[in-house]
């Protein structure tokens, strides 16, 4: 039988006297809004670890009262969580002019920890509801704050894509510790690698193991792709002379590019480790022999805590994004959380990826 928690949110508007330059005669706003009765939530407690196997459930349902503005107009209502009561970091809900919205549970834990509610801690989520109207969002209300207290489970909200071809180390096998594309902070639908090719072929794959997804180009301008049930392959992308190269992939607009990388003026470092409060002992990287600017390691436990790419001048890496992006000499601590991790490192350009190995 699933479950169904559901809440009731208050909301107390408030509303300050109106003034426009634009003449709005036909226009009267009621500048004394009574608040609507107050209505306890029946529960203030939602424990999404053990509601995990039910993904697709109901979490949570809001509900808040009409706002009256004393005009025959639609009230727009979005709804907004933070996990700080000043609203500092904001996901926010447009709902039009209804005054309820669910979250399945899935749903609810991915949006908690993109605000940065932390995971498996009881933690306190705010909610608020911001009424306004007109498709300017004007005469703006905003509810009393809920707080909520939510407990996230470990949530992986990336997509990740590995190099395969003779182009690359993996040659053409599917899980030959295949190098990953680095995602770019900006935008989780980019990645870039730079490195070492050969003068030949590669494609992108989704999964390691597992030949379709697979990512290629058929007209050298546009990805192509086919899905995991068909046998159709895309062409490759194509490198005309062995060297370093910025291969920049955007999966949202299917577009790629293949530009020269200058690698003259690099750094050779002799090590590379992982080293940080998330770790027990010092993680040596291995060096790629395909590539000596790419560094790696498989199957390393971390503990919740944060981590620095150590190099062998004794320079300390660092960023304060987790799983990916770029890093930088004392750029600050790169973020963790108790998991299994594949970890890899670009000393070319300090990006870096820590992909969960669930």
């Amino acid at each position: 039988m699933k479950k169904f928690l559901k809440n009731i949110i208050p909301i107390v508007a408030f509303l300050a006297i109106y003034s426009c330059a634009e003449d709005r005669d036909d226009f009267s706003i009621n500048s004394s809004v009574v608040a609507p009765a107050v209505v306890e939530p029946s529960t203030t407690t939602i424990n999404l670890v053990g509601l995990q196997n039910l993904p697709d459930n109901p979490a949570i349902t809001l509900v808040w009262n009409k706002v009256d503005y004393g005009v025959q107009t639609p009230v727009n209502y979005d709804v907004e969580i933070s996990n700080t009561q000043t609203f500092d970091n904001v996901a926010s809900f447009s709902n039009n002019n209804q005054r309820t919205i669910s979250w399945t549970v899935d749903e609810l834990n991915v949006q908690a920890q993109k605000i940065g509610l932390p995971v498996e801690i009881e933690s306190d989520l705010y909610v608020r509801v911001v009424s306004s109207l007109g498709t300017d969002d004007s005469v703006r209300a905003t509810s009393d704050v809920i707080t909520l207290k939510v407990t996230t489970y470990f949530a992986y909200l990336f997509d990740d894509f590995y190099l395969v071809g003779p182009a690359s180390r993996a040659g053409w096998e599917n899980n030959n510790n295949n190098p990953p594309l680095f995602r770019t902070e900006a935008n989780a639908d980019k990645y870039i690698y730079t490195g070492y090719f050969n003068a030949d072929d590669f494609k992108v794959l989704e999964m390691l193991g597992q030949w379709q997804p697979q990512w290629g180009t058929d007209d050298n301008v546009t990805l192509a792709g086919n899905p995991a049930t068909s046998s159709s392959d895309p062409g490759p992308f194509s490198i005309a002379a062995a060297g370093y190269y910025t291969f920049t992939y955007d999966f949202a607009n299917k577009t790629f590019s293949i530009t020269t990388f200058d690698d003259s003026n690099s750094t050779t470092y002799t090590s590379i480790t992982v080293k940080g409060s998330a770790t027990v002992d010092d993680i040596a990287l291995t060096q790629s022999t395909f590539d000596s600017h790419i560094w790696y390691v498989n199957g390393v436990d971390l503990k919740s805590g944060s981590v620095n790419f150590i190099d062998s001048n004794g320079a300390a890496w660092g960023n304060d994004n987790e799983f990916h992006g770029t890093a930088t000499i004392n750029g600050g601590d790169i973020p963790t959380t108790d998991r299994n991790y594949n970890i890899s490192f670009n000393d070319l350009t300090g990006d870096y990826m820590i992909i969960p190995t669930f």
